[in-house]
């Protein structure tokens, strides 16, 4: 009895080209349940931009017409009715990227590629703490991938990624020594790199 706990799924971030359907889903693996999708915290209810459906043990969220400020965190909440356990916080993230060609003029800066206006930096921080590294793109809605090293890094518990317009986020939680290191976001041929160094805990012994 009392509070439910919960289990963290987190799906992979996803990248669709703008005008297209974005699918997200999540599995149930009991009976009697109750769903909850929500964009940013916000409640998700059925509309002309919001389908909700199941498939067998899938829930799934159609996104119609995908659009730049579409962009962000999504959530599928699942609380089982007659269990202790629910499935909670299934996040991922829709980075809008535009396909289009104009068959008879061509925009010198549209055709331009992204280029980083704000660059990473450098950052100390205390073990245990949590650390943000951001950066700026000139356009929004652009897909970036996030690197340690040569690693390419994928949401989870350790590591959150954020777009807002056109401004990366990468938060590393509940950082260790072994977080130090340099860390890329990339987009296409553009890159900016920072170093993190993480300071371990004094340990006192007596």
């Amino acid at each position: 009895r009392g509070k439910k706990r919960c289990r963290r799924v987190y799906l992979e971030n996803v990248s669709v080209v703008c005008g297209e359907d974005a699918v997200f889903a999540c599995e149930v693996t009991q009976a009697s349940f109750t769903v909850k999708w929500a964009k940013d915290g916000k409640a998700i209810r059925t509309s002309k931009k919001y389908e909700i459906s199941q498939q067998e043990k899938l829930m799934k969220l159609t996104i119609r017409n995908v659009s730049a400020e579409d962009s962000g965190e999504y959530s599928c909440e699942v609380t089982y009715l007659f269990s202790v356990s629910a499935l909670c916080a299934c996040s991922c993230t829709i980075c809008c990227s535009k396909n289009t060609i104009d068959n008879i003029t061509t925009n010198d800066h549209a055709a331009q590629p992204a280029i980083f206006k704000q660059k990473l930096e450098k950052q100390e921080a205390e073990e245990g703490a949590s650390v943000t590294l951001q950066c700026e793109l000139s356009k929004p809605g652009v897909s970036v991938q996030w690197k340690k090293g040569t690693q390419v890094l994928k949401s989870g518990e350790k590591y959150q990624m954020k777009q807002k317009a056109s401004v990366n986020e990468l938060i590393i939680s509940k950082v260790v020594p072994e977080d130090s290191g340099d860390y890329s976001c990339v987009c296409g041929d553009q890159k900016t790199t920072a170093n993190l160094k993480i300071k371990g805990r004094r340990r006192i012994y007596s």
